[in-house]
């Protein structure tokens, strides 16, 4: 939505929503809280009234007519009609349209908006006229329900509206709140101008805000707003893969325990924190688990969905050299069973659903063991015994977490509480409280000398591409960064991974500090150019040299959306065998530097030459399926996964 100001065109118009089930007064009150904005002398913006029951299809007004509950699917174009309408109506009338200094209109919406998600979505409306949008829930008591079915029967009767009373006790079931909305007492012996006069009196402290308040008030709404999405994505992908999960997350014995916030960079990481904090929410501890700070913040209040109160969002520190992609990743639920290190609940659950093929390594873990699935699409479900801040308040007793700072804020490195900006041609760099506009791989590239020729750095690459690169029929290795310049011409050892398992997403398959024979040393690679792909017309048409299935069910296919890069195979050496590697670091993705001299992996990293087509047939498709890799990459999530939150590899960004 656009930004709050209180000059020129953008932020001069307000939408205000009046929600509530049937019948509360939405449309009575909304003309006659327009007739008294219309009615103020010298008032620079006019007021138009907009009735969503207007912009339902006739599917819909029949169904209700019917007595038949609509469907979020029947909800969701409808909804997209209104949010429509409330941006046409906010900009000012036709009659000069060149004039941009004219204000917009006011918009006031009578609309049921019984969700948190269906409020969130008529929020993120945004035109160049919008400056914000605000609710006011009509509220009718318990002890005025039977007025208010009254009000509905009498409708019925005269034909005046479509809506059939038998669904108010749908409608009031659906309704979601969570006690921080602004509430109109409208139900009862309340007469129509006293809660005329209440609503105005809400409107006016709308407008009298101070842009501070205003701008923190779209914050918070536009964190709440990305929330209910992720959430309902979340939730709709539980119910395709494994809808038994589905009734386990709305079941009355669950708890919706957090939603993850994942950080591309450091700098990203104490800016969310930051900005959580000025929204009113509380940092409830903070805990230094595989090598990076994770901080659990305490939600005041709650975010309600699906009749669940969220309690708390979890902020994980990128850890060095694996970005994270920016936003919501991954959502967890509590089973109120059993105690924080207990594992036998988990165990139970996992055999309650056969069906669901669960990631059980989170049951080594010492606290907060846990179960998962991936989703796909870099979402992911997670089982616990206990709610988060239950073991946040257990790590805080022992000594393992603490509360950042003495009054529990967090102070941003670097920064005096004011944003310094550096323009360049092609980003712009911001520290502060103002994010970075480049990606977090580029930012990793710079801050890392790739072309320092001390250092030996190794590609990790899965099959079948790296025995079709060693074969010579892939030339072209598409990867979501880009090739540091550093690397353009400097060869590179090929480390050979396993392929995806059916099912498994793209995630690393070697840890981040890797140990000795963590993966295969087959040969070496030469890069000499890479480019962007720009539409998904050039990936097609490059699939005879990058060998990747363009359709089918290949985790590496490409969906057009994503950053993508070509790098060019311009030379390729093999070794006479496959190798276990050396101890290595990872330093970008699936970049590693190797802690061994070029000696020490008896291959030649300045020869020019190119694949030794005499070599055999035998060292292509080097990975052998012999369980070697897997008992190693087993031992090594033995030793990483210690702790609540021990994420090695798992649920990452994608490695590729």
């Amino acid at each position: 939505m656009a930004a709050e100001t209180e000059t020129g065109p953008s932020g001069s118009a307000r939408v205000f929503v009046l929600f509530g089930v049937a019948g509360c007064g939405k449309t009575t009150l909304g003309k006659a809280l327009t007739d008294r904005l219309n009615g103020v002398p010298d008032r620079t913006r006019e007021s138009v009234f907009l009735d969503a029951d207007d912009y339902h299809d006739e599917a819909a007004i029949e169904k209700m007519r019917r007595g038949v509950a609509l469907s979020e699917q029947d909800r969701a174009p409808w909804l997209a009609r209104v949010r429509e309408a409330m941006v046409a109506s906010a900009a000012p009338l036709p009659s000069d349209p060149g004039d941009t200094r004219r204000p917009g209109r006011d918009v006031i919406v009578a609309c049921s908006a019984l969700k948190r998600s269906h409020r969130a979505f008529l929020w993120a409306a945004e035109s160049q006229w919008l400056g914000s949008v605000k609710f006011a829930h009509l509220r009718v008591s318990e002890s005025s329900r039977d007025i208010l079915a009254s009000r509905l029967e009498a409708r019925a009767r005269t034909g005046s509206h479509f809506f059939n009373p038998k669904l108010l006790k749908t409608q009031l079931a659906t309704l979601e709140l969570d006690g921080s909305e602004q509430e109109i007492e409208t139900g009862g012996e309340v007469p129509i101008q006293d809660a005329v006069d209440a609503l105005w009196r809400v409107f006016l402290a709308i407008e009298t805000k101070t842009n501070d308040e205003k701008t923190n008030d779209d914050k918070t709404r536009l964190w709440q707003a990305s929330l209910l999405h992720f959430m309902d994505a979340w939730y709709e992908k539980i119910s395709v893969i494994a809808k038994g999960l589905a009734s386990e997350v709305d079941s009355d014995t669950t708890v919706i325990d957090h939603a993850c916030f994942r950080c591309s960079t450091e700098t990203q990481y104490w800016e969310v924190l930051f900005d959580l904090q000025e929204m009113g929410h509380t940092i409830a501890g903070a805990s230094v688990i595989g090598g990076r700070e994770i901080t659990t913040v305490k939600l005041n209040p709650p975010i309600t969905w699906r009749m669940k109160k969220i309690q708390a969002i979890e902020v994980p520190m990128p850890k060095p050299g694996r970005p994270k992609k920016y936003g919501w990743e991954h959502a967890e639920v509590a089973l109120m069973e059993g105690t924080v290190g207990c594992g036998e609940v988990l165990g139970t659950f996992m055999k309650k659903h056969p069906e669901v093929l669960f990631d059980a390594k989170g049951l080594g873990k010492e606290i907060n063991k846990e179960i998962s699935l991936d989703l796909g699409d870099g979402l992911a479900v997670k089982f616990h015994n206990r709610p988060l801040l239950e073991v946040v308040a257990w790590e805080l007793g022992n000594g393992t977490a603490t509360i950042p700072g003495a009054d529990g804020t967090v102070t941003l490195a670097g920064v005096d509480g004011t944003a310094t900006t550096t323009q360049s041609n092609d980003a712009t760099e911001t520290t502060g409280k103002k994010r970075k506009n480049i990606s977090p791989d580029e930012e990793l590239i710079k801050l890392f000398d790739f072309g320092d020729p001390s250092c030996v750095f190794g590609l990790e690459v899965r099959e079948p591409f790296v025995s079709r690169i060693l074969a010579g029929t892939k030339t072209l290795e598409t990867r979501g960064y880009p090739l540091p310049e550093g690397l353009i011409g400097k060869q590179l050892v090929l480390l050979a991974a396993l392929g995806l398992r059916p099912g498994e997403s793209q995630k690393s398959a070697i840890p981040d500090e890797a140990p000795i024979g963590a993966a295969l040393v087959v040969g070496t690679v030469t890069f000499d150019w890479a480019v962007k792909y720009d539409t998904i017309e050039e990936w097609h048409l490059d699939t005879t040299e990058h060998a990747v299935p363009p359709d089918g069910d290949s985790q590496f296919k490409w969906d057009g959306q994503t950053a993508l890069w070509k790098w060019h195979v311009a030379r390729v050496t093999q070794s006479r065998s496959a190798e276990p590697s050396p101890a290595m670091t990872r330093k970008l993705r699936s970049v590693f530097q190797i802690h061994a001299s070029v000696f020490d992996l008896g291959l030649s990293l300045g020869d020019d030459e190119n694949l030794d087509d005499e070599h055999d047939d035998e060292n292509l498709g080097l990975i052998a399926d012999n369980g070697t890799l897997d008992t190693l990459d087993d031992a090594q999530d033995e030793e990483n996964d210690r702790g609540r939150w021990a994420d090695e590899g798992a649920f990452d960004r994608p490695w590729h």
